[in-house]
């Protein structure tokens, strides 16, 4: 994992900022390939649109206010508040993919 640029001090008019991306926080391209590679290639036995929205959801949850996850990009106040970069891999990492996965089972 990289540290967040974070915008300059004083951002000008922009109330929001993007803080990092999907990628920069798990390195995995966006939240749906995250769910593809933990099921693996046989994914008929799940409702995948479902755990993904799912786990959208609950990191959105998780994020501090009013940090939010917008697509695969996590945006937030301008300027990034100190302790941006491990909020969001907290948020992240406390999720359990595996459990939402189970939850979405289609025998």
């Amino acid at each position: 994992m990289r540290p967040v640029a974070r915008p300059a001090r004083g951002c000008g008019r922009a109330l929001t900022t993007h803080y990092a991306t999907w990628q920069d926080i798990t390195g995995s391209p966006g939240v749906r390939e995250s769910v593809f590679a933990a099921l693996g290639y046989d994914t008929s036995g799940y409702d995948v649109p479902a755990v993904v929205d799912e786990y959208r959801a609950a990191i959105d949850a998780a994020l501090p206010r009013p940090v939010a996850l917008r697509g695969d990009d996590f945006v937030g106040p301008c300027p990034a508040p100190d302790g941006a970069w491990s909020a969001l891999a907290e948020a992240v990492n406390g999720i359990d993919l595996w459990r939402l996965t189970s939850l979405h089972r289609s025998m």
